[in-house]
């Protein structure tokens, strides 16, 4: 019986003194759980409560630290990571949190020395390389980054590590390197919305623009679907004279953004290259509301003005166009046109020899030949005729072999 009552006594101080750890143990895994939910208040609040059970409990520091952080308490954050280390001075996971409260208060140095830290005591933790990689991208250090990847490829052999190469091979300016690179993850993985992405920007600086306008396609098929995409397609479009695509890619940017006056002008090109000029008329409006000074959006309302036989309204937008800026040779050059159609030819002249004053293209030369050549101006109308035609004006090299009897 002695021996009973003294197992049961021994055994009520084994409770006793385990109890305390326990209920560490049990807000430390409750502070865990809430954080993981986003609930970081609520998680300090049993991290405290743990740490006051077991003081030495140097993984709760840690993780309140990361708390505090989150919640933007840089002070008290550094604090705990500062406790932390002096409970135990190798524990991997707190030189990691501390590294991104370095790189966060741009200290650097301190920031790479405690992740590598980080590393050395955990040679498996992928989070470290993964931030480390992004940080030496963000520096510049490219081949630091991407023997990092060497080494977390290891680790974990997702193709994105692959993609991440290709990446740094582009920032590099190894194109080629980069384009062979993104063209074997595609081999691989067809799947692979970001290869094909990065594939079709190279394709790009190429000009390949067929190629570079399938491979963004193919992007947007399998989910890559942002504004930086919808303004590449929109460009490759309108050069591949799909305008339909570029129709709809100019909204899908306006739903992101409503009041970015560029958009609804992209807008109202694609409308007016789809001869549907009422709506290209709407859109270029709301450009204008936004960015009362948009001269492009009054040359093109102007353009489709004309075309709808609004030509008094669209005098008017030209007007306003060389109101805003005295020096712009499009409006000039348009306008001149435009006067020239009517057969108002001192108008035009005076609109064309400013159009040419401020840097016009082979359209101001080729009109302005062609009135020089009424007025018997032979000299002048070759002179301007060739200019149209070494400017490559459509239809200028017949033009300049009918009024002054030679081939370019």
């Amino acid at each position: 019986m002695k021996n009973l009552v003294y197992f049961v006594v021994v055994l009520i101080n084994v409770i006793r003194a385990q109890t305390p750890t326990q209920t560490a143990n049990a807000y430390y895994d409750a502070g865990l759980d809430k954080m993981k939910k986003g609930w970081l208040k609520e998680a300090i609040a049993d991290f405290t409560k743990c740490i006051e059970i077991s003081p030495y409990y140097y993984e709760a520091y840690t993780q309140r630290g990361k708390c505090y952080f989150d919640l933007g308490k840089k002070n008290e954050a550094l604090q705990d990571y500062e406790t932390s280390l002096q409970k135990r001075k190798d524990y991997y996971l707190t030189f990691f949190y501390r590294s991104l409260y370095y790189r966060d208060a741009q200290k650097k140095d301190l920031a790479y020395q405690d992740i590598s830290k980080s590393i050395e005591l955990a040679p498996r933790f992928k989070d470290a390389y993964g931030t480390r990689i992004q940080w030496y991208m963000e520096d510049q250090k490219y081949d630091e980054a991407l023997r990092d990847i060497t080494k977390i490829q290891e680790l974990d052999d997702q193709l994105s590590w692959e993609v991440m190469k290709g990446k740094i091979f582009f920032l590099q300016g190894k194109d080629q390197q980069a384009f062979d690179q993104f063209s074997l993850i595609i081999g691989k993985n067809p799947s692979m919305a970001d290869a094909w992405y990065h594939r079709g920007i190279l394709f790009m600086k190429k000009e390949e623009w067929q190629n570079a306008f399938d491979d963004l396609k193919q992007a947007k098929k399998l989910g890559l679907n942002d504004s930086t995409l919808h303004i590449h397609l929109f460009n490759l479009s309108m050069k591949l004279e799909q305008y339909q695509d570029a129709l709809n890619s100019a909204n899908f940017l306006i739903g992101v953004n409503k009041k970015h006056s560029r958009y609804w002008l992209w807008r109202g090109l694609a409308f007016m290259k789809l001869q549907q000029h009422d709506s290209a008329i709407v859109s270029f409006n709301k450009a204008i509301s936004l960015q009362p000074s948009y001269e492009e959006a009054y040359l093109r309302r102007a353009e489709s003005k004309v075309l709808k036989g609004k030509e008094t309204a669209a005098i008017a937008d030209y007007n306003k166009v060389l109101q805003l800026n005295p020096k712009n040779a499009e409006a000039y050059e348009s306008r001149g046109v435009y006067f020239f159609d009517k057969k108002q030819y001192d108008k035009a002249l005076e609109d064309l020899n400013n159009a040419v004053k401020y840097g016009a293209g082979g359209r101001a030369y080729f009109y302005r030949g062609a009135i020089k050549d009424m007025q018997g101006d032979s000299k002048g109308a070759c002179l301007d005729l060739k200019k149209a035609v070494d400017l490559k004006y459509p239809g200028a090299d017949k033009a300049y072999e009918r009024a002054c009897g030679m081939s370019k």
